[in-house]
């Protein structure tokens, strides 16, 4: 078997060519280059088995080499070598069925348990079929999800312990059960990885892979959105029974550290304080969740992490004003309305303390207002809100806003009437600011309505979703300036609001069945009209 080193710097490609005991994989020749480029003519003359290759090079970089690879040579196993926070470099290495996706700094343990894989499922492949690596493929992962939910429902307690499930487990004891709860999940999925949660969920495990797996072992789970669970297994519940929390505990904040520091991720946690064999996992689940809906809302990074004890506070309660709030309701004043949820929510911020549990009960009240102001005013079914406020919001800003939108959906709903000079106003604005980053959020606290009655109003009026009318401006734009300047692609992509040239020059194929490149280059007078 033969290998592909690429990576533009020598110290790396030095790195994995020293590091790693080649001949116990059973790789006799390697080769190490510098380009994408000459990697795939190597790649195209020698066939290897594996290739090791970075992502950010000149001239060829690693998202065409592993487009091209794929096409060429579909038996040759991949190993991305680079940084957790680049979008598409990320999902080149999934579309390319990746084998492991490493963070450099680089260790010799990871590089070779990589290798490990990738040879095991080199040999594996040979002699099937593309369409039968294919196939492969997707069983292998749908098994994967298919254990992760069998794990996720005997822990929950929707399953009964059974060897079926025992079997899933590597080891009979579980020594704790951390559960993560993202705060600023939706955030970071729009702005980071532009809507794609499949590609989130990879970073996640990936950074906590990196961070957890050389010392513990450990499952990782996903429960439901922006909600993780993390199992320490053992062989004997012996080893635990003193000392081993703490150990525990620093771990815990070192994933936390890492998920902020890598992808701007902020996290609630709570965990079990007892270890306990594997039957008894869903009880150790329980624990921690309770656990979680304790600890303190405003607490910051940085700082231990306290328990509190749920003692609603009188003066903050909010079902004593609903009465109130019905008659802002009633009043259609948005702006009333949203100054009085903003003075709630100070007033309990001033507080600096809030147990996740006293900010469900919070959800759980303002949902049943809704509810009931739905029911009556008598709105037909196709009137009523779509969306309640998420009960494991975990920010109390967040959960401000998505109860003033809920509320100005209200009142959009009970007053019926049609907003026409506000959307020309609406659609000016986004001609003037659509190089900026633009959500419905923004506009709906800039023009006071509610994200829903926004997006459902643009299509009636326009024609066209709010993204398609933005991205049809930029692209737009786009053309304007490339064919009349001579500004580089890159420098195009960022003026008309895309960070990521390559999402930019995907978005801008997709428009006009052509690369920015190929745009450029045909003849403006004759073939191209703006």
């Amino acid at each position: 078997m033969k290998a592909v080193i690429v990576d533009d710097e020598q110290a790396v490609r030095d790195g994995i060519n020293l590091l790693i005991e080649w001949e116990k994989f059973g790789i006799t020749e390697r080769f190490v280059v510098g380009d994408a480029q000459t990697a795939l003519q190597i790649v195209s003359r020698e066939n290897p088995a594996v290739i090791f290759s970075d992502m950010r090079m000149p001239g060829v970089d690693g998202i065409e080499l592993l487009q091209r690879l794929r096409m060429t040579n579909r038996h040759t196993q991949v190993i991305v070598v680079s940084g957790f926070d680049e979008y598409s470099y990320m999902k080149a290495a999934i579309q390319a069925k990746g084998v492991d996706y490493i963070l450099k700094p680089l260790r010799k343990s990871e590089l070779e348990s990589s290798l490990g894989k990738a040879v095991k499922q080199w040999r594996e492949e040979q002699g099937l079929s593309y369409s039968a690596i294919d196939n492969l493929y997707k069983l292998k992962s749908a098994n994967t999800i298919l254990h992760e939910r069998k794990m996720v429902s005997f822990l929950q307690g929707e399953l009964s312990y059974s060897k079926q499930i025992k079997d899933l487990f590597p080891l009979p004891y579980i020594s704790d059960v951390c559960v993560l709860l993202i705060k600023n999940g939706q955030d970071i999925l729009r702005r980071r990885f532009d809507g794609d949660v499949s590609l989130m969920d990879f970073a996640i495990r990936n950074i906590v892979r990196d961070t957890v797996l050389p010392v513990h072992q450990m499952i990782l789970l996903r429960l439901k959105t922006d909600q993780w669970a993390m199992l320490s297994l053992s062989e004997s519940d012996v080893m635990h029974s003193a000392g081993i929390k703490e150990p525990n505990h620093k771990k815990i904040q070192s994933v936390v550290q890492s998920l902020r520091e890598t992808i701007e991720i902020e996290v609630l946690y709570g965990f079990s304080s007892s270890t306990a064999h594997v039957s008894q996992g869903a009880q150790l689940m329980r624990e921690a969740h309770r656990s979680l809906l304790a600890c303190n809302i405003f607490q910051t990074y940085g700082t231990q992490q306290h328990s509190l004890q749920t003692s609603k506070n009188e003066t903050f309660l909010l079902a004593a004003q609903f009465e109130r709030l019905s008659r802002m309701i009633e009043s259609g004043n948005k702006r009333e309305v949203s100054a009085f949820i903003h003075d709630f929510v100070q007033n309990n911020m001033r507080s600096g303390r809030m147990s996740l549990s006293e900010l469900q009960g919070y959800t759980l009240e303002a949902n049943l207002f809704l509810r009931r102001t739905a029911d009556q005013y008598q709105l037909q079914e196709t009137e009523r809100l779509d969306v309640e406020i998420p009960l494991w919001i975990s920010d109390l800003q967040q959960w401000e806003e998505w109860f003033i939108h809920k509320l100005w959906d209200l009142q959009e709903r009970l007053s019926g009437e049609e907003q026409g000079d506000l959307f020309e106003e609406i659609k000016k604005y986004i001609q003037t600011h659509y190089h900026k980053p633009l959500s419905l959020k923004e506009l709906a606290d800039r023009f006071y309505l509610s994200p829903p009655y926004i997006s459902r109003r643009f299509k009636e009026v326009y024609g066209s979703t709010f993204i398609q009318f933005i991205t049809e401006m930029r692209i737009m734009r786009a053309k304007s300036l490339l064919m009349h300047t001579s500004l580089p692609i890159v420098k195009i992509a960022q003026l008309v609001g895309y960070d990521d040239e390559a999402y930019f020059s995907k978005v801008f194929k997709k428009d006009s069945s052509l690369s920015p490149k190929q745009f450029r280059n045909l003849d403006k007078d004759k073939n191209v009209q703006v």
